[in-house]
């Protein structure tokens, strides 16, 4: 079942989530419960007949294995799966080939500072995030921001994976000024990880993180405004204003319009 909250009836934009039935029985489809918050009023909602795949609830999908082009060992494009961006590439992008279980990635190497960084790619449409997946290493705990935009929305640019001087953890924020939510990730700087941020809960704090999956407990600094989604054009690398940039590596990044239940994650 896909729920559009806005109750629009377009599957392709707003807020929509996903649930899956608890048990099917021939034709039938059982949901031992489905609360309020799921299913609000004005919602509308359908059921997708077959096996569709998660990822065409994607609005941005980089995969370091598909999609690049290079000069030697500088990236100079990477195409967006979902076909929603297009990114420009400024200052010194590399790509690098047999980095993660002999897959490539696509590396930065950006000098600690807040503000957008020299080296980045630059996205040309806004997309609206509620449930974000990045497959990441670093070189340095601190300088690791995957995703965040050029604008300032809210004081400072928005950010997904993001990171600040001397905060050693993962960063999401909306841009509002020192307020962040922030997860531990103790292997940022040792090996690839999977992380992942989730906008959608209705109850404190309204995000979840995991990673590799398992889930992890939240910090919260400052204070941070209840949001259903992150809306922006991206960055890869870096964010404005308030984030450090990126020195690291990217494996695979992607964002989905929509909320996914942990069974899916």
């Amino acid at each position: 079942m896909l729920i559009d909250t806005d109750g629009n009836g377009d599957f392709t934009d707003g807020v929509v989530f996903q649930i899956v039935p608890d048990e099917v029985t021939n034709t039938k489809l059982v949901y031992n419960t489905i609360s309020q918050s799921q299913l609000p009023d004005g919602a509308v909602f359908t059921f997708v007949v077959g096996t569709p795949s998660i990822f065409q609830a994607a609005n941005l999908w980089l995969k370091a294995d598909q999609g690049v082009s290079t000069n030697g060992s500088q990236l100079t494009g990477w195409t967006d799966q979902t076909g929603t961006n297009t990114f420009s590439v400024s200052g010194t992008v590399s790509y690098n080939t047999g980095i993660t279980n002999f897959n490539p990635t696509v590396s930065m190497s950006n000098p600690a500072g807040q503000g957008l960084p020299s080296n980045r790619l630059t996205g040309n449409t806004s997309i609206s995030v509620v449930d974000a997946f990045a497959v990441y290493k670093v070189n340095t705990s601190f300088l690791s921001t995957i995703i965040g935009s050029t604008s300032n929305q809210n004081g400072s640019g928005p950010t997904i994976f993001g990171s600040v001087t001397n905060i050693n953890s993962t960063v999401l924020s909306n841009g509002t000024s020192n307020s962040f939510y922030t997860y531990g990730n103790g292997s940022i700087t040792s090996k690839f990880t999977v992380n992942n941020f989730d906008v959608s809960p209705s109850v404190s704090p309204n995000v979840t993180a995991r990673l590799n999956g398992s889930p992890r407990s939240l910090n919260v600094f400052g204070s941070p405004p209840i949001f259903t989604d992150l809306t922006f054009i991206p960055v890869i690398g870096g964010s404005n204003i308030q984030w450090n940039g990126l020195d690291g590596d990217i494996a695979e990044i992607i964002l989905f319009r929509m909320h996914f239940l942990k069974v899916t994650k």
